[in-house]
């Protein structure tokens, strides 16, 4: 899957702001740290 393009096709049909953050397909266990501060800083 392209990121870039789906990060535009989210942008223009809902709107969204697009966050990445490096960790591959499950940064849950990847990253955990990044993850929660992305989470954290989005609430």
């Amino acid at each position: 899957m392209d990121s870039e393009r789906n990060a535009a096709l989210a942008q223009e049909f809902l709107g969204a702001e697009v966050r990445e953050i490096d960790g591959g397909h499950s940064p849950f266990r990847s990253a955990p740290e990044r993850l929660a501060a992305l989470l954290v800083e989005l609430s």
